[in-house]
């Protein structure tokens, strides 16, 4: 929900889920060439995305270079990690979260950190940082409060402000 809350105030989204991506699009009223379903099967009739690591991080990459201030929610971190274990799916963590963050973007990982161990909980909240149900709950009730979070696309004023700075800089010699 509060991704497409964020697609609503022009933020560009990429959905990648264990949960088929046409069931994505109709639940949540997205755009079905914004989903992908995180699986190892091959299909046609679905956008899929597989579960290799280096596919799933440099299609991240690119989208985040594509998109500037944008969202991509990652649902399906528990299935990567059955797959590749503990290092290669912790690093792929590590590595994401490194280019969301010089990239100016927001990456989401839905996580039931139930299903680890105690020494993976806590490498995996080291990581990432936790965001409340509560706020997201707050976010959804009054989209104003999302709307002025430091992550929403500047407005009109910010532009002016760059372009005037931009004008202001001295010529390169």
């Amino acid at each position: 929900k509060l991704a497409s809350k964020l697609s609503d105030i022009e933020h560009q989204l990429m959905i990648i889920s264990r949960i088929p991506n046409k069931r994505i699009s109709e639940e949540y009223n997205l755009p079905i060439n914004m989903c992908y379903w995180l699986t190892e099967k091959t299909t046609n009739d679905e956008q899929t995305i597989g579960p290799q690591l280096e596919l799933l991080h440099s299609n991240i990459k690119e989208f985040f270079a594509d998109n500037p201030r944008s969202v991509v929610v990652l649902d399906g971190f528990e299935f990567l990690y059955a797959i590749h274990g503990k290092d290669r799916t912790l690093d792929f963590l590590r590595r994401l979260v490194d280019i969301a963050t010089t990239s100016d973007d927001l990456a989401f990982i839905p996580i039931n950190l139930d299903a680890f161990d105690t020494r993976s909980r806590a490498l995996i909240k080291r990581e990432l940082d936790l965001l409340e149900t509560e706020t997201i709950k707050d976010w959804l009730i009054s989209p104003e409060d999302l709307e002025g979070h430091l992550f929403h696309l500047p407005d009109q004023q910010e532009i002016q402000w760059d372009e005037e700075l931009s004008a202001k800089k001295p010529p390169l010699k």
